[in-house]
């Protein structure tokens, strides 16, 4: 990993020059148009968004970003009825999800977990242990998901293999006063309201205001699980000046499981054959939950100089809180008694702060008569997690699974303990620049100087842990050439540069991932801009890849994983998309992914994601007498995955395997009149039984079943 000298004085120089160049502008400043710069920058089709920052901060086409991209644009989340950020993984090209336990989900992406979360291009991080409703953000506040796979170190810092998934907010851009509200009625006693209303707070439109609510109540099919989740978010958009631009704003979510799960159902019976629960069977009880909340409050200030030149600073502060009482059942059941699980209770509260600040500059620049752009920035991140824990008492095996209804009394709890006390922070300075060298060809190169460090007591340690990476130097750099005015070949290379929290068998941790992250690719566009397509072929390579150290614990524990570190470990692989609009009335989105993860011994990595997949989803609106009915559906197929253990009761080495499978949604909207619209959405049509996880702590939860939800949309 290359390095340079980094330092808080540089930091400090390089955003006076920030503010500097700034100033260099400001004599110039004429009245612009005026414009709502917190407008989704969507246009383009339904399904396919013309341009995106996600990437590097400079305000390129899709087309012209040199990694594969995709956008769930907001019209697909409501198409498709991607209720969460799990629902909108699952559609996404590339990108597997799958279930920890019933209120935790695991994303991965390329072979590798997606660790990287970004809410208006704000980064975070997360770890799976400590998961507060993140996988269940709901996207009501969402105007669109950008996803950039790949390594993002540029703007991320840790340069994770995998995705980043970047989350870009609704605004006030309505200066007359509107809204929607939505009823919802669903499978398993659904009910949910939403609404959604904005406009001005004055005469002139220049101060807006937004306020979004969204509540869920519901059951599952699973017994005894329900969910209550409680949606709020406002936002205030004021045009200062006709140059600068401010937004204030906060969110806040809540969920109430109950019956949560912990892990999943036993894999086995005590005769080494395999167990096959009904869907509806349950390891939770009436007192088990996972609740949690979060809350964000951000402001964010845009400035435009007469040049071009943008000014852009943001503040983002977030939350998440966690209460969770969980019941383990473990072990492997008698055939012929159901006897033979053992439980194990857990009481935990967990805050989860981020911090996070971001100044850049964006301007354009010309050379040798060619318009370039540069942006350069300085950013902020502390993470820090603060966990108590309380022990069960002991209690009693469960006499009969079989007869198991989750009536079990809750344990006495121990007085709470600390489990965890520990920060990350992180400043970075950044810069990229596109170069214009022709008509044809496009040079993007950038980097990140980057100090990263963590302290404190970290979740599952016996001791207190500190480590420190400075001046670590994450280079950006892609290359672009237009074969003609429809289909631009691409490629791309940065570097990899992740801390990780395993911990090898002596209870030491494990070093930081590093690695190099290359792409090749083509992206083309057809009739006249709607339709988008793109080909990518990408090769990651990695050392120190924590893996599994088969059945190890770590020293001075009972129940932790051991891990050690894969050397050379690879993945390497291709993607297919398409989105866009194919003719009027027929939007589409469709993508193929499919890698190999191998370590330097030519063994498979992270064989619990699939290594192949198939997402579809397109809708049409029918013409002449049926032109009110929308009509649509898709298929999301994946290939086998698995987890190699040998902690079954026969102690030999086997695969928990699920086998290809593949899921059909269909849907169906009819607008009765301009402001009152019906959606019905089938999910799982064909009822197909499979595993949302398997391996898992060598457990197995079930996806879900067939489910209908039809909504009532009215706008004003």
């Amino acid at each position: 990993m290359n390095k340079i000298i980094f330092s808080k004085k540089s930091a400090l120089t390089i955003a006076c020059i920030l503010c500097m160049t700034t100033n260099a502008y400001a004599e110039s400043i004429a009245p612009l148009k005026k414009i709502n710069v917190n407008a989704p920058t969507t246009t383009g089709t339904y399904y396919f968004p013309e341009k995106t920052s996600t990437a590097t901060h400079l305000d390129l086409r899709v087309k012209d970003t040199p990694q594969s991209i995709s956008v769930i644009t907001s019209q697909l989340i409501k198409d498709a009825k991607l209720e969460s950020i799990t629902d909108v993984v699952k559609q996404t090209a590339g990108l597997s999800a799958k279930d920890i336990d019933s209120s935790r989900q695991k994303f991965t992406a390329r072979g590798f977990e997606i660790t990287n979360l970004q809410v208006d291009g704000a980064a975070t991080s997360w770890t799976g242990g400590f998961r507060a409703g993140e996988s269940q953000m709901d996207t009501v506040i969402y105007e669109r998901i950008d996803v950039i796979r790949g390594a993002t170190g540029l703007l991320t810092g840790t340069g994770n293999p995998s995705a980043s998934i970047n989350m870009i907010r609704k605004h006030a851009d309505s200066e007359k006063f509107s809204g929607t509200v939505d009823l919802e009625v669903g499978s398993w006693e659904k009910r949910q309201a939403t609404i959604d209303v904005g406009g001005a707070l004055s005469k002139d439109g220049n101060i807006r205001a937004r306020l979004i609510g969204r509540f869920l109540d519901k059951k599952s099919f699973r017994d005894l699980a329900e969910e209550k989740k409680q949606v709020l978010y406002g936002v205030i958009d004021a045009d200062l000046t006709e140059n600068t631009q401010l937004s204030i704003g906060a969110s806040y979510q809540n969920n109430q499981p109950k019956g949560t799960t912990w892990a999943g159902l036993s894999s086995w019976y005590s005769d080494g054959s395999h167990t096959d629960w009904d869907r509806s069977k349950t390891v939770g009880t009436d007192w088990t939950r996972w609740n949690s909340t979060q809350t964000n409050y951000f402001a964010n200030l845009k400035h435009y100089f007469k040049n071009g030149t943008k000014l852009d600073a943001s503040y983002e502060n977030t939350t998440r809180d966690a209460e969770l009482r969980l019941l383990y059942v473990y072990g492997a059941v008698d055939k012929a008694t159901g006897s033979g699980l053992k439980t194990k209770s857990n009481w935990q509260d967990t805050t989860h702060n981020m911090e996070n600040i971001d100044l850049h500059i964006t301007s354009p620049f010309t050379i040798a008569g060619n318009t370039h752009e540069l942006t350069a920035g300085i950013m902020y991140n502390k993470q820090t997690l603060d966990a108590k824990k309380r022990k069960g008492s002991k209690g009693a095996p469960i006499a009969n699974f079989y007869d198991w209804d989750g009536t079990y009394s809750e344990p006495t709890w121990a007085e709470k303990k600390d489990y965890s006390d520990h920060k990350t922070e992180q400043v970075g300075v950044y810069a990229a620049t596109k170069l214009v060298l022709s008509d044809d060809m496009k040079l993007i190169i950038g980097g990140r100087i980057s100090n990263w460090s963590t302290n404190g007591l970290p979740p599952k340690a016996k001791s207190k842990y500190k480590s420190n990476h400075d001046q670590v130097f994450t280079p950006y750099a892609g290359f672009l050439y237009d074969l003609n005015n429809n289909h631009t070949a691409y490629i791309s290379y940065t570097s990899i540069f992740n801390p990780q929290n395993k911990r090898f068998e002596n209870g030491d941790y494990l070093n930081p991932i590093e690695g190099d992250n290359y792409e090749l690719g083509l992206k083309s566009q057809y009739l006249q801009g709607k339709v988008s397509t793109a080909i990518s072929v990408f090769k990651i390579e990695q050392s120190n890849l924590a893996q599994a150290d088969g059945s190890k614990i770590v020293t001075g524990t009972t129940t932790d994983q051991a891990y050690y570190e894969a050397k050379g470990a690879t993945s390497q692989g291709f993607e297919l998309e398409l989105s866009g609009k194919l003719k009027e009335g027929w939007d589409m989105s469709a993508s193929w992914s499919q890698f190999e993860a191998e370590d330097a011994n030519d063994n498979k990595v992270n064989t619990s994601q699939p290594r192949k997949m198939a997402k579809l989803f397109t809708t049409y609106q029918l013409q002449g007498e049926l032109k009110n009915l929308m009509i649509g559906g898709g298929v999301q197929w994946e290939s086998e995955n698995y987890t190699e253990t040998t902690k079954n009761p026969l102690k030999v080495k086997e695969k928990l395997k699920q086998e290809a499978y593949s899921i059909v949604n269909i849907m169906a909207k009819y607008q009765f009149r301009k402001d009152l619209t019906a959606q019905l959405n089938i999910k799982n049509l064909f009822d197909k039984k499979y595993y949302s996880q398997i391996g898992f702590k060598n457990q197995y939860a079930y996806g879900n079943p067939r489910n209908i939800e039809l909504n009532v949309e009215y706008k004003f």
